[in-house]
């Protein structure tokens, strides 16, 4: 395994805030408590799952695409 050459520079890289989006809908998903989930409408759980499998894919592009800001 080889690091990347500009640890600093990890912000800048898309898939980085992908992942962070990724955790941050799943976390929260996952404290709520089942009262607050059985009040909201039966679709949300699969809109959850939509954007994180978007999301997902949004970082896995992210390593393969070149990034403006990010030096190569």
């Amino acid at each position: 395994m080889k690091l990347i050459d500009q640890p600093k520079d990890v912000l800048r890289h898309f898939s980085t805030w992908a992942l962070f989006a990724v955790a941050a809908v799943q976390g929260a998903w996952l404290i709520l408590p089942d009262t607050l989930r059985a009040d909201l409408p039966a679709h949300t759980g699969a809109w959850v799952e939509y954007f994180v499998l978007l999301a997902s894919a949004w970082g896995l592009g992210g390593k393969v695409v070149q990034q403006p800001g990010v030096k190569p």
